[in-house]
C-alpha cells in the first residue's frame, strides 16, 4: 500500500491542481491511455477519485512491459478505468517490442496500488508476438492482468478487475490471464523477496465476471510465506453466478520459468498461501490438452508457508471440465479441485470446497498406464473440511490400454477436526478401458485422520466401465478417525439409475461401504444407506461387500436401517450384504455392536453360479466384555443357482470360546429363499460367550438343491447360552439332508420354545439323521431342551432305516447332560423307499453315564410314519442295546406312540430289540419311564403353519393332562400358558405332558391283571384298552360290569380288539375274551 507522504505543511497549490479527479475520457482528455496513465502515475489521485472512460471499439497498443499503474487510490478516492458507451469492449493488446527474455511483460500491471478497478476492457496478445518455444528467447507476453508489489511493505489491495476479456497464446508455457504475487519484486520473478508486512500483501481483490482464455495459467494468486502477512479476503468470483469467471482453452503444461511458489503443473485456478478468500462460481474448462504433466483445474495450496488465526476459505459452485490425452504413461492426471498443503491442524480454520461442479472431465488415448482423474480433494488439515452438495458427473477415461490410475470422484486425506463430505452427487462416471487393475472406481473417501468423519446424504449412481478387472470403491472411510465416522443416508444407486454397469466381463471387488483405521475410541454409524443396480452385462467374477468395516471398537459401531433393493447380481464372485473384517477388527472389552433392522427390499438375485453370499459374517476375535446386537434384519426374497454357497447369517466372532462377546441374534427373517447345489445355512453362531441369546428368528421357505441347515450352533461357546422362540420352517432340498437346529458340543445351551416343522429331504437319502428337528452331533455340557414343537419332517424318496429323527443326539461329549423336557414330537413322514425308518426321539448309548446322559421327562413322542421293508417308526430309539447307563434313571412321565403296534411300529428300538408295547418298553428300561404312557394323542392341529400346531386344545381327553412331573423351573408352555394350567375347569391336578399345557379331562385307566393267561393279555393304549391273542384269532369280547350286566360286546376275527374308553364310567371290569378254538379268559380293568 502506497503511504501518502507529507514532507511539509505548505505544497504549492500547483501541484495540489494536477492530481487527477473526476471523469476522463481516453481519447479527449487524454490522446492515449498510456497518457492517461503516465499523468496518473505522476500526479497522483485527487479528491474523490478518477473514473477513466474508455470509449467502445477503443483499441491501443500497449508500451514495451505492459501498461503500469504505479499510482495508489483509497476508498474515498478510488481509481477507475471503464468502457462508455455501446459497442465492442475497448481493446488492448501488449506490445509488439517486449523485451527479448524478459518474464513479467503484461497488458496491465498493478504496482502496488490499491483501489483501482478495470471494467470492461479487452486484453489480448500482439499477434506479431511469436517466439515462444522457450523462456530465453521470448518476445511472448507473460500477463493479461498482473498484482505485483512496489516493495516488501507495497502490495497492491481492494482493487477489481470485472468484465474483462483476456486472451494471450496459451501454447507460451508462462502465459498467465490473471497473476498476483507478493513474493518477487514487480520485475524479477524468479528470486524469493517475501514481504514483510500485511501491508505488502495483496489482499482484498476483486475478480468478476471476467472471461480468460488461451492461456496456460487461468489465475494464480501467491500470498506470503509469512502467516501474518498472508493475502486476505481475496474475491474471484463473487457470491452469485452474475459474478463468476470463466476460464475456456487454458493449460498444456508447466511454466518454463521458475516463478517463484509456482508449481510445475499445469493449471487453472492456482490460489496458494491464502486466507479468508472466496473462489466461486467460475467456470473452469481447459483446452483439448496434450499435457505431460499434472493438470489442476482449481488448486489451493499452501506452498512453502503455513497459516495462522481464524479464517474460512470458500472454493464453492465452481464448475471445472479438463480435458488430456496424455503423451506419458506415467503422467498427464487431471485434478480438478483440490486443496492441499496446510498442515499440521489448524483447528480455528474452515475450509469449504461446496456446491461445485465437475464435470465431462477426459482422459483418453493409447497410453494412460497410471493416469487418472481426481474430482474432488483435500489433504489440508483445518480445523473443518466441508466437501459439501458437490457434483461430480459425466467424467470418464477412454483409454486403449489398461489404466491404474482411475477415477477418484470426491476425497478427504487431510487430518482436519471434522471433514464433512455430504451432500453430493456422483454421477455417470465411466471408464472406457480394456484392462485395468488397483481401484479404478472411487466415489467418496475419507482417508484423513480427523477426529470426526461424517459422509452422509450423497448420491453415487450411474458408474460405468468396460475393464476386465479394477475394483470400484464406492463410499470409503479408512483414516485413523478418533471421534466419531458416520457414513448415514447414503443412496448407491437410486430411482434414476444404478449404481454400476459393467459390460465386460469383469473380475474387480465392488464395495459399497467400506469402513476401516479408525481408532478404538471412535463410534462408527453406517445407517439408512441404499444399494442398487449393480449390473454385469457379461458374466463376471468380482466378488461383492456391500457394507464391510473393520474395527477394534472400544465403544459402538451402528450398522442400521440399511437396504439392499431388488439386486441381480450376474457374477460367480462371493456376495457379503454385511461384513465384519478379521484383521485388526477384534473388539475391546467395551465394544458393542449393533446390527439392526437392515434388510432386502424387493429381492436379491444371484444369477452366476459360484462363490458364496454372505449375509453377516463375522470371524474376528474380539474378547469378553464386548457385545453384538443383531436384531430385526430381514434378508428375504433370495435367488441363487448352481454352486453358490449360502452362509446365511455367519458369527463365528470371538478369541476363544471362554473369551468372546456375548451375541443377541433376535427377531431376525429370513425367508422365500430358493438355492443351488451347494450348501444352505441360515444362522451360525460359534464362540459366544456367556448370555449369548438366539432368539425370535423367523427362518422359512427356503429351498435348495444342497444341504439345508436353519441354524447351526458350533462347539466353541462359553458359558450358558439361550436359543429360544426361533421358527424353522418350510426348509425343502432336492438332495439328502436338511436340519432344522444343528448342534456341537459346547459348554451350555438353552434351548426352548422353538417350533420346527416343514422339513424335507426330497432326494434319495439312505444315511440315518439325513432329515432331523434338532441334531446334536456334539453335546454341551448342560443341554437344556424344553418346550419345543417338532413336527412334519420328511424325507419321500428316502431309503434307509432311520432316515428321519424329530430330535437326535448323535454325540456322546464327556460331562455332558440333556435334559429333555415338555416337548412335542410328531412325525407322519411316507416314503417311496423300499426300506424306510424313522425315529421321533433318537440317544447314542455310552456306557460312561456321564457322557450324554439324557433325562427326559414330560415330553410326547408320536411317530405315525409309514415304515417300509427293514425300517421301523420309533418312538424311542437308541443307538445299541449293551446297557442303559447314560439314559437318567429320572426319565419318566412321558408319552409315546408308534402307530398300531406291529413289526414295523415300534414304542423302543435300541438296534437288538423292538418292543412293540409300552409294557414291554417298560419292562426293558425299568425302571425309568415307570408312569409314562402311550396314546396317538389329538392335537388341533398338525398343519406346520397353523398357528395351534401341536397345541392341545381345552375339553380334550388326553393322558397328557395332568401327567407331567412338576419341574420348578419351567413356569410356561410353548404357547406362554401357566404351568400347571391355572384354574382348570376339567379335573386337572397338575402340570400336562408336552410342549401344550391345556385344559383338558383326565382319563385314569388301569389293568388289573398285568400277566397274559392262556395268551390273552390286555394293556392300555392312549384313551383304549387294547385286547391281544397270540395263540388264535378273537371272535368275541364282553365288557361286564360288576353287576354282571354285559355292557359292551365286541364281534372280531382278529389278533387284537380295541375297547374305547370313553364309553366306560368309573369303575372296574371284566373282560370276557372268546377265542376261535372256543377258549374263553377272563380279565380285569379299571377306570
Amino acid at each position: 500500500m502506497k503511504k501518502t507522504l507529507f514532507s511539509i505543511f505548505c505544497i504549492s497549490s500547483a501541484f495540489i491542481s494536477a492530481q487527477v479527479t473526476g471523469s476522463k475520457t481516453v481519447g479527449a482528455d487524454y490522446a492515449s491511455l498510456a497518457a492517461a496513465i503516465n499523468d496518473l502515475n505522476t500526479n497522483g489521485v485527487g479528491a474523490g477519485g478518477v473514473t477513466f472512460n474508455i470509449p467502445a471499439d477503443y483499441t491501443e497498443i500497449a508500451p514495451s512491459g505492459g501498461f503500469t499503474i504505479t499510482a495508489t487510490g483509497t476508498a474515498a478516492n478510488p481509481i477507475k478505468f471503464v468502457k462508455s458507451g455501446i459497442g465492442a469492449n475497448p481493446t488492448f493488446t501488449a506490445s509488439d517490442m517486449q523485451v527479448v527474455s524478459t518474464i513479467t511483460d503484461a497488458v496491465f500491471k498493478i504496482v502496488g496500488g490499491d483501489y483501482i478497478t478495470l471494467d470492461g476492457l479487452t486484453l489480448q496478445e500482439n499477434a506479431a508476438n511469436t517466439v515462444l518455444v522457450d523462456a530465453a528467447t521470448n518476445n511472448m507476453t507473460e500477463f493479461g492482468v498482473a498484482l505485483l508489489t512496489a516493495s516488501t511493505t507495497d502490495g497492491a489491495q481492494n482493487n477489481t478487475v470485472q468484465n474483462c476479456t483476456i486472451s494471450l497464446n496459451r501454447l507460451y508455457r508462462n502465459s498467465f490471464g490473471i497473476y498476483s504475487n507478493v513474493l518477487h519484486s514487480s520485475t524479477d520473478a524468479v528470486t524469493l523477496a517475501n514481504i514483510t508486512s500485511a501491508t505488502g500483501a495483496n489482499s482484498n481483490n476483486k475478480f468478476y465476471t471476467n472471461a480468460i482464455s488461451n492461456v496456460n495459467v487461468g489465475l494464480s494468486f501467491i500470498g506470503s510465506l509469512t502467516a501474518a502477512f498472508m493475502d486476505t479476503g481475496n474475491d474471484i468470483g463473487g457470491t452469485s453466478a452474475g459474478t463468476g469467471n470463466t476460464l475456456t482453452n487454458w493449460g498444456g503444461n508447466s511454466t518454463f520459468s521458475a516463478y517463484v511458489a509456482i508449481v510445475t503443473n499445469s493449471l487453472g485456478i492456482y490460489d496458494t498461501n491464502q486466507m479468508g478468500e472466496n473462489f466461486s462460481y467460475n467456470t473452469v474448462t481447459s483446452a483439448s490438452l496434450t499435457s505431460p504433466v499434472t493438470i489442476f483445474g482449481i488448486l489451493k495450496f499452501y506452498n512453502g508457508g503455513q497459516p495462522a488465526g481464524t479464517f474460512t476459505s470458500n472454493v464453492n459452485n465452481n464448475t471445472v471440465s479438463v480435458a488430456n490425452t496424455p503423451t506419458t504413461a506415467t503422467v498427464g492426471t487431471i485434478v480438478c479441485v483440490s486443496s492441499q498443503g496446510l498442515t499440521p491442524l489448524l483447528a480455528t480454520a474452515t475450509l469449504n470446497i461446496n456446491n461445485n461442479i465437475v464435470q465431462n472431465s477426459t482422459i483418453s488415448g493409447a497410453v494412460s498406464t497410471t493416469v487418472g482423474i481426481s474430482g474432488i480433494s483435500n489433504s489440508s488439515v483445518p480445523g473443518i473440511i466441508n466437501l459439501t452438495g458437490n457434483i461430480v458427473q459425466n467424467n470418464s477415461i477412454n483409454a486403449t490400454t489398461s489404466t491404474i490410475g482411475g477415477i477418484t470422484c470426491l476425497s478427504n486425506s487431510g487430518a482436519a477436526g471434522t471433514a464433512n463430505l455430504t451432500g453430493n452427487s456422483i454421477l455417470n462416471n465411466s471408464i472406457t478401458s480394456p484392462a485395468a487393475t488397483g481401484a479404478i472406481m472411487l466415489g467418496i473417501i475419507n482417508s484423513g485422520a480427523v477426529a470426526t468423519s461424517n459422509i452422509n446424504n450423497n448420491i453415487l449412481r450411474g458408474f460405468a466401465t468396460t475393464s476386465t478387472s479394477g475394483q470400484m470403491q464406492s463410499i470409503l472411510s479408512t483414516g485413523a478417525v478418533t471421534t466419531a465416522v458416520n457414513i448415514n443416508n447414503n443412496q448407491l444407486g437410486n430411482t434414476d439409475g444404478g449404481l454400476l454397469t459393467a459390460s465386460a466381463a469383469n473380475s474387480g471387488t465392488l464395495f459399497g461401504v467400506l469402513a476401516q483405521g479408525l481408532l478404538p475410541a471412535a463410534s462408527l454409524s453406517i445407517q439408512n444407506n441404499d444399494i442398487r443396480g449393480i449390473v454385469y452385462n457379461t458374466t463376471s467374477s468380482a466378488s461383492q461387500n456391500y457394507i464391510q468395516f473393520t474395527h477394534a471398537s472400544a465403544t459402538t459401531d451402528n450398522i442400521l436401517n440399511n437396504t439392499f433393493t431388488n439386486l441381480n447380481i450376474n457374477s460367480t464372485g462371493s456376495v457379503g450384504f454385511i461384513v465384519r473384517g478379521t484383521t485388526g477388527g477384534n473388539m475391546t472389552a467395551t465394544g458393542v455392536e449393533n446390527v439392526n433392522n437392515n434388510s432386502i427390499v424387493t429381492g436379491f438375485n444371484k444369477t452366476a453360479a459360484g462363490g458364496t453370499i454372505s449375509l453377516y459374517s463375522a470371524a474376528a476375535s474380539s474378547v469378553s466384555g464386548s457385545i453384538m446386537n443383531q436384531t430385526g434384519n430381514n434378508f428375504s426374497n433370495i435367488t441363487f443357482t448352481g454352486a453358490t454357497a449360502m452362509n446365511g447369517w455367519n458369527n463365528t466372532e470371538g478369541a476363544s470360546g471362554t473369551n468372546s462377546p456375548a451375541k443377541n441374534i433376535s427377531g431376525n427373517t429370513f425367508t422365500n429363499w430358493n438355492g443351488g447345489i451347494s450348501a444352505v445355512l441360515a444362522i451360525t453362531s460359534n464362540f459366544g460367550a456367556n448370555n449369548t441369546i438366539i432368539a425370535n428368528n423367523v427362518i422359512d421357505a427356503i429351498s435348495s438343491q444342497g444341504t439345508l441347515t436353519g441354524i447351526s450352533i458350533g462347539a466353541s461357546n462359553g458359558g450358558t447360552q439361550s436359543l429360544s422362540g426361533n421358527t424353522v420352517s418350510n426348509l425343502l432340498t432336492s438332495a439328502i439332508s436338511a436340519t432344522g437346529i444343528l448342534f456341537g458340543a459346547s459348554n451350555g445351551q438353552n434351548v426352548f420354545k422353538n417350533k420346527i416343522v416343514n422339513i424335507s429331504a426330497t432326494g434319495a437319502a439312505t444315511a440315518a439323521n439325513s432329515v432331523s428337528g434338532i441334531s446334536a452331533t456334539g453335546i454341551p455340557l448342560t443341554f437344556n431342551i424344553y418346550n419345543n414343537v417338532i413336527g412334519k419332517l420328511s424325507a419321500p424318496a428316502g431309503n434307509g432305516t432311520d432316515v428321519v429323527r424329530g430330535i437326535s443326539f448323535t454325540g456322546t461329549t464327556a460331562l455332558s447332560t440333556i435334559k429333555l423336557y415338555y416337548n412335542s414330537v410328531y412325525l407322519d413322514a411316507v416314503s417311496t423307499g423300499t426300506n424306510f425308518g424313522t425315529s421321533a426321539l433318537y440317544h447314542t448309548f455310552s456306557t460312561t453315564a456321564t457322557s450324554a446322559s439324557l433325562d427326559s421327562r414330560n415330553n410326547i413322542f408320536i411317530n405315525n410314519s409309514t415304515p417300509a421293508g427293514t425300517g421301523t417308526a420309533a418312538s424311542f430309539r437308541r443307538s445299541a442295546a449293551t446297557n442303559l447307563n447314560n439314559y437318567a434313571a429320572s426319565s419318566n412321565n412321558n408319552l409315546y406312540y408308534a402307530g398300531t403296534s406291529a413289526a414295523g411300529n415300534i414304542i423302543y428300538s435300541d438296534g437288538t430289540n423292538n418292543d412293540q408295547t409300552l409294557a414291554a418298553f417298560k419292562s426293558r428300561v425299568s425302571t425309568r419311564d415307570a408312569v409314562s404312557q402311550t396314546e396317538n394323542t389329538t392335537f388341533q392341529s398338525i398343519v406346520g403353519p397353523d398357528p395351534n400346531f401341536l397345541k392341545i386344545a381345552a375339553g380334550t381327553v388326553s393322558l397328557a393332562e395332568s401327567g407331567a412331573q412338576s419341574i420348578s423351573t419351567i413356569t410356561d408352555d410353548y404357547f406362554g400358558i401357566a404351568r400347571p394350567f391355572f384354574n382348570p375347569t376339567n379335573g386337572g391336578t397338575a402340570t400336562d405332558i408336552g410342549a401344550s399345557e391345556f385344559d383338558g379331562k383326565i382319563t385314569t385307566l388301569a389293568v388289573s391283571d398285568t400277566t397274559s393267561k392262556q395268551g390273552v393279555s390286555i394293556y392300555r393304549e392312549g384313551q383304549n384298552f387294547t385286547v391281544r391273542s397270540s395263540s388264535a384269532k378273537i371272535t368275541t369280547v364282553e365288557v361286564i360290569e360288576a353287576t354282571g350286566r354285559t355292557l359292551l360286546k365286541n364281534q372280531s376275527n382278529s389278533d387284537s380288539v380295541s375297547i374305547p374308553a370313553e364309553r366306560l364310567n368309573i369303575g372296574v371290569y371284566l373282560i370276557k375274551v372268546t377265542l376261535q378254538n372256543g377258549t374263553q379268559t377272563l380279565l380285569k380293568i379299571r377306570k
